[in-house]
């Protein structure tokens, strides 16, 4: 099994498996999230401002710090 595949079944079995469309937004500066993103596959962009300040992708998290 794909290591891809364990994760989403991970997702499934603990949170909720969620696909986006490229250039949808995960998370706005400025609005309270209680939500942690697990990237199984893909890259996103974090950006401050307008400015990006990294990259994220598959195996990495985002959301944390919207989260504190």
């Amino acid at each position: 099994m794909p290591r891809y595949s364990r994760a989403a079944a991970a997702a499934g079995q603990y949170g909720e498996l969620v696909e986006f469309q490229d250039n949808e937004k995960l998370i706005t500066q400025g609005e309270q999230s209680s939500d942690v993103y697990f990237l199984l596959t893909g890259t996103t962009k974090i950006i401050v401002g307008k400015k990006e300040v990294d990259r994220v992708d598959a195996g990495r998290h985002v959301g944390e710090m919207a989260e504190i």
